[in-house]
């Protein structure tokens, strides 16, 4: 009876407690100073307007040596997100209103709706700089709903626990505030705006063509091919009735004939497509007037739609921080493009190319040759399993297992280009042998160190000490390629490449570690490996 009775209570004191978590922040704080907000709702909100504290330049010496205070009084930036329509239009209070990244506006109405403050942490005006709260640090957001303003206050830096600082406005009384709302505000006009160029599928398009400021041209023709619907498991009644699947690949049709030699990679196709549907600024040029930046030849890249209408992007010339001018016919606007997403687009048929070394299939082959010095290592496929040919003797720390990985990771080395110029690597050491089921062999020789390029001007010379970072190696089908240093220093030592590797640190996959360590360059991961340690992530 007795241990009824405590259970009976010791379920009671549960729910009781349960209830009062539940019902605490409902009830009102007698003595206790809060900073009550309305709860929004996302949907209602009709205009957000955010001051952002302005951003100070750093220090920077003249010309003449001396160090310029840049540290003058600038005015704070102005964010004005309103609706209008069915979306949000976004300016600075005083240019033209421009569309908003939805990627941008979506966490930011999120967090409205989620917002809550927590703990009185400050009463003091003279701790307001310390919380980076007051006028000139804060980041002050006005809030206007379907029913009014609702909301008008300052954020500061970063609460202790988590969150944010926040003071209503004219308040000296700082409180947390709980969720994400105040860490997402301090982005300038630009940094809302809608950046994406050109939003399709790579589907979407038929036919895609990209006209080069030197005359060159390549047409990419997309195939569509409708594969049935897949039958519903036995027993199994789908709601709806299963699409057919629609699979495109695209085809080069321009030019008709590829250059002898040549091997087109037919990812890269689809590569490009996708990256002209999905292209995205990095910024906008607002000061451009007119067209200056695209009056010379430039790269013109044409994507059909299905429809017959014609998407028509231009590649004009640099900034100053190297970003490439664009713009889309029928759209005023000019954008900027990091040099890396331009070169995604502007593509030639040398882009195109397969850089592959080895056409050879894993299934493919009988035996893998390597040899480097004097030291030569021959392994041999026996039925479904692979062993060691020569040397008889097994290497220190051999591990079989290790073979299959090895030799896969041989066949899918790549060249960083084609050293069109060049007839002959200049040596074969190491060489690596490769001899196909069918009686072919397909060899690599690593030759010479690639010459370094000339500094530009300006730029320090190259030391005398410095170890070549490129080489050249023929290839199975004749032409020679260039290869990083590292490439060439993984078959400098045959026997290395199948031992069994390190265990890898617990926790990090896999079976405790992380995988794929020991292929990295050997500087690469030892300074992984050390920064991993210090962060407490593998055993010391």
């Amino acid at each position: 009876m007795k241990s009824n009775a405590l259970v009976v209570v010791g379920a009671v004191f549960l729910v009781l407690l349960v209830a009062w978590f539940a019902t605490r922040d409902s009830q009102p704080k007698v003595g206790v100073k809060e900073l009550k907000v309305e709860k929004i709702a996302a949907d209602t909100v009709t205009k957000i307007e955010i001051t952002v504290p302005a951003k100070k330049e750093a220090k920077k010496p003249d010309a003449n040596g001396p160090v310029v205070d840049n540290d003058a009084p600038k005015p704070p930036g102005v964010v004005v997100l309103q609706k209008e329509g069915p979306g949000f239009v976004v300016s600075d209070g005083k240019g033209a209103k421009k569309g908003v990244d939805d990627a941008q506006l979506k966490p930011l109405l999120d967090a409205i709706g989620e917002f809550a403050t927590g703990d009185l942490v400050s009463n003091k005006q003279e701790k307001l700089k310390d919380f980076e709260i007051d006028d000139d640090q804060g980041a002050r957001v006005m809030i206007t709903t379907t029913k009014g303003q609702a909301l008008d206050l300052v954020f500061g830096r970063a609460a202790k626990g988590g969150g944010t600082t926040v003071r209503a406005r004219g308040s000296n009384d700082v409180f947390v505030a709980k969720g994400r709302l105040g860490s997402l505000l301090k982005k300038d006009a630009s940094q809302w705006r809608k950046k994406t160029i050109i939003d399709k599928k790579a589907e979407d398009f038929s036919a895609l063509t990209i006209a080069r400021a030197d005359g060159s041209k390549l047409v990419l023709n997309a195939e569509s091919k409708e594969e049935p619907a897949p039958e519903p498991a036995p027993g199994e009644e789908p709601k709806e009735a299963p699409k057919p699947r629609v699979t495109t690949t695209w085809k080069l049709s321009e030019p008709a004939t590829l250059p002898t030699g040549f091997r087109l990679d037919d990812s890269a196709l689809a590569r490009l497509a996708g990256s002209v549907a999905t292209l995205r600024a990095s910024e906008f040029a607002d000061d451009v007037k007119g067209d200056a930046e695209f009056s010379a030849p430039h790269t013109v890249v044409t994507a059909r739609l299905k429809d017959g209408k014609d998407l028509v992007l231009h590649l004009g010339t640099k900034d100053d921080k190297k970003r490439i001018f664009a713009r889309v016919d029928g759209d005023p606007q000019v954008y900027l493009l990091a040099e890396f997403t331009a070169k995604n687009v502007d593509k030639g048929l040398e882009d195109l190319r397969d850089l592959s070394l080895f056409s050879a299939k894993v299934d493919d082959v009988k035996s893998v040759t390597f040899t480097s010095g004097k030291t030569r290592v021959v392994v041999e496929k026996a039925g479904s399993d692979w062993k060691l040919v020569e040397p008889k003797a097994a290497p220190a720390e051999f591990d079989p297992t290790q073979i299959p990985a090895a030799i896969g990771g041989v066949l899918r080395n790549k060249g960083l280009r084609v050293a069109a110029d060049v007839a002959d690597a200049g040596g074969a050491d190491p060489l690596i042998e490769v001899k196909l089921a069918s009686g072919k062999t397909e060899s690599l020789r690593f030759g010479k160190a690639v010459p370094p390029a000339e500094p530009a001007a300006g730029s320090p010379p190259p030391k005398p000490d410095d170890k070549p970072r490129e080489y050249y190696v023929k290839a199975p089908d004749g032409l020679v390629y260039v290869v990083n240093a590292f490439t060439r220093s993984r078959y400098e030592k045959p026997t290395e490449l199948f031992k069994k590797p390190p265990a890898p640190p617990p926790g990090m996959g896999g079976a405790g570690g992380m995988s794929g360590l020991e292929n990295l360059p050997p500087d690469v991961r030892k300074k992984l490996e050390a920064s991993l340690k210090n962060k407490g992530l593998t055993h010391p």
